[in-house]
């Protein structure tokens, strides 16, 4: 990762802790940690499923990563962001939030340019 693109997730992570304090209208406050992988993720940690319309859609999840395994613990909730660098939505197009019925771990998609 370069680190123009590592400024870019830590705003990210800011904007997303501001997003999330908002929605609870003070009533809750985030504590946002960052983790970058060190190691290359794998398709072992994606989940496809079906976006409806004969398309699927990709996410990542923090508990199908080994590298932060022993981290999880130590959070009650886990939302796991990342760029598939995918314009055109090919290989990824579902929309907001990924993973219904997923109480602890969730993902999110965006984009970068």
């Amino acid at each position: 990762m370069t680190d123009f693109e590592r400024q870019i997730c830590h705003a990210i992570t800011k904007q997303m802790k501001t997003y999330l304090d908002d929605m609870f209208d003070g009533l809750v406050t985030f504590e946002v940690d960052e983790y970058f992988t060190e190691n290359l993720v794998t398709t072992e940690s994606v989940t496809t499923g079906s976006a409806g319309y004969g398309q699927l859609s990709n996410w990542i999840m923090a508990d199908r990563i080994p590298e932060v395994q022993d981290m999880l613990d130590d959070y009650q909730s886990v939302l796991t962001s990342f760029s598939l660098n995918d314009v055109e939505l090919k290989l990824h197009n579902s929309n907001g939030v990924a993973g219904q019925n997923m109480a602890r771990f969730t993902s999110i998609r965006y984009f970068y340019r």
